[in-house]
């Protein structure tokens, strides 16, 4: 009877998961995830997210939800191979050895390791399994520019080479993988960006939808850290050293005429 009753409970949650919106997943090629939310987080924009080669990077302005992206796939990632009804309208995926998630701040004050020295532990343990599904979260960003890019593209080139298991990477460098797929979040327009004043209006203008990247995208950190309330002064200061290096990023016209210092008359 006890036995009866533990599968009569299992048997009520797996209905109501399905009731909310979870459906079965299938087993599949590759990673393919329609309308794909975080579990029980109905206000999330669907995304579509496909991981048709051996690597993906997602690109895109801040605050445009790629990082909740990538992990919307490694929930249902997870919930797949448990066998466990998945928050989507469809998800058809393999199933992996091991699943590994690296990023954000895995400083070890005790055992005298920073950030970045965590990461790269973290990736050498990753690199030597196979058969994985390595989801990289702007990897690194902890250390100058140049040589986090440059170790990262390392990275993705010799997970290209792979036998097995597939890596999904958020970053914003720029830098293009021969053979990846680059997708990018829509983002918002910076006339759309201009009219927002809080951040339900952000929420409600931007596209949190995946498209595919043409190299082309305009970078839009500098108007959203305006956008944010940093000083007028310092904006144009950070625009000029852009343009300095030969870079765009595209401020005129974000936060309209009137901006002054006081976070440009936005409500905190």
């Amino acid at each position: 009877m006890v036995q009866i009753g533990r599968l009569d409970d299992l048997f009520g949650r797996v209905a109501a998961r399905q009731r909310a919106g979870f459906v079965w997943s299938e087993l599949g090629d590759a990673p393919e995830l329609c309308a794909g939310r975080p579990p029980f987080y109905a206000a999330f924009q669907p995304v579509d997210i496909v991981l048709k080669t051996r690597v993906t990077l997602l690109t895109g302005m801040n605050m445009g939800g790629k990082s909740a992206a990538l992990r919307t796939l490694l929930s249902a990632q997870l919930l797949h191979q448990w066998g466990a009804p998945v928050f989507a309208s469809a998800y058809r995926a393999p199933l992996y050895m091991a699943l590994r998630y690296i990023g954000g701040d895995q400083q070890a004050l005790d055992a005298g390791i920073s950030t970045f020295a965590a990461e790269v532990l973290a990736i050498k343990e990753a690199l030597a399994g196979e058969d994985v599904l390595l989801c990289l979260d702007e990897v690194g960003r902890a250390t100058n520019p140049q040589e986090g890019e440059a170790l990262l593209f390392a990275i993705l080139q010799k997970r290209q080479t792979a036998r097995s298991g597939v890596t999904f990477a958020v970053t914003h460098f720029s830098r293009r993988l021969p053979g990846a797929t680059h997708l990018t979040v829509r983002g918002i327009s910076k006339e759309a960006l201009a009219m927002c004043h809080t951040p339900e209006d952000l929420r409600a203008h931007m596209d949190y939808r995946l498209t595919t990247a043409t190299g082309t995208e305009l970078r839009q950190g500098i108007a959203v850290a305006a956008w944010l309330g940093l000083p007028a002064a310092l904006v144009a200061e950070a625009a000029r050293f852009m343009h300095g290096d030969g870079q765009s990023e595209d401020v005129e016209g974000m936060l309209g005429a009137d901006c002054e210092d006081d976070a440009c008359g936005r409500e905190d």
